[in-house]
């Protein structure tokens, strides 16, 4: 068995040697048969490493230039955007400009309108300064006339004062007969108790009090009076002093009554003066505005294209 297995280890090794011998053989063979194809084939191999090589290089390099691309269209596109904005923001001042340019005009427009009415209004106002007037001379007539009628209604007065000092001048003795005449000339007739009631008194010798209601007179030397001329002219006197009454009473209420309506005529001819006046004030300081803005408005639509020039010329 040691020998069989020592035979087999030999013939193992000697085996392997020749193997081995032959491998080389064959190797030294086939390097010297395909040295040149593997030689063309390493350079082609390193050429195309090389090849490689270039595209990754030209590959990243396009990719930075992709990228610098896609950078420069994105900083295309903002800057496309700012000029819509900045076109957008010059069309809309145009039409802000359009619109100022006319909203000057409409305003000049009304307020013409307005003056145009101010003036219309003018000729109005003038009549009721011409009725201010007329009504003015005619209370100044009025004025005048009450005047001339308190003149009068003083000779009237006068005149009762000196009727009566002459009434009371009589004797004494004629104080029955000056009872019979203040019976006599009274406005209304008396209720008969107060009739009977006077006649007593005078059958009594004494002298009722008509201006009192009845009783005695003043004293037993009171006035008296006699005659048929002392009746008249005491009815005379009566007379006078009512129709002077009636004509003050009519007087003072015409009066009043026309220097109510004058009042009123002056505080609506005021109210209508003061309104137009307001009127005028508001017209003329509305017009001044209109001309400020307007100035306003010029001023900035020439800097607005001045701005728009320059933005030009520096795009440009």
């Amino acid at each position: 068995n040691g020998l069989a297995a020592a035979e087999r280890r030999h013939r193992l090794r000697r085996w392997r040697r020749r193997y081995s011998r032959r491998r080389q053989c064959w190797s030294r063979r086939r390097r010297g048969a395909n040295g040149d194809e593997l030689d063309r084939l390493r350079a082609k191999e390193q050429a195309l490493s090389a090849e490689i090589s270039r595209l990754r290089e030209a590959e990243s390099k396009a990719k930075l230039g992709l990228m610098e691309a896609e950078t420069s269209l994105h900083n295309l596109r903002q800057e496309k955007s700012r000029l819509e904005a900045q076109l957008n923001s010059l069309r809309q001042a145009e039409d802000e400009s359009q619109r100022l340019h006319q909203e000057p005009r409409r305003g000049l427009g009304e307020a013409s309108r307005r003056r145009t009415a101010g003036r219309a209004a003018a000729p109005q106002l003038d009549d009721e300064r011409a009725a201010l007037r007329n009504a003015e001379s005619t209370l100044k007539a009025l004025t005048a006339e009450k005047e001339a009628a308190m003149l009068e209604l003083e000779d009237l007065r006068a005149q009762l004062a000196s009727t009566l000092r002459s009434v009371r001048s009589f004797c004494p003795a004629t104080r029955p007969r000056r009872a019979i005449f203040n019976r006599s000339c009274a406005p209304w007739p008396r209720s008969g108790s107060a009739q009977r009631a006077g006649e007593a008194e005078i059958a009594a010798g004494r002298t009722p009090d008509r201006r009192a209601g009845g009783g005695a007179s003043e004293s037993e030397g009171a006035i008296r009076c006699s005659g048929g001329g002392s009746t008249r002219n005491w009815r005379i006197d009566q007379r006078t002093k009512r129709a002077g009454a009636r004509n003050t009473t009519r007087i003072a209420a015409s009066l009043e009554l026309y220097k109510t309506e004058l009042d009123e005529l002056k505080k609506e001819s005021a109210k209508e003066a003061e309104a137009l006046k307001a009127e005028k004030d508001s017209l003329a300081a509305e017009a001044a505005k209109l001309r400020s803005s307007a100035k306003a408005t010029e001023d900035e639509l020439q800097a607005r294209e001045v701005g728009a020039q320059r933005f030009a010329n520096s795009e440009n």
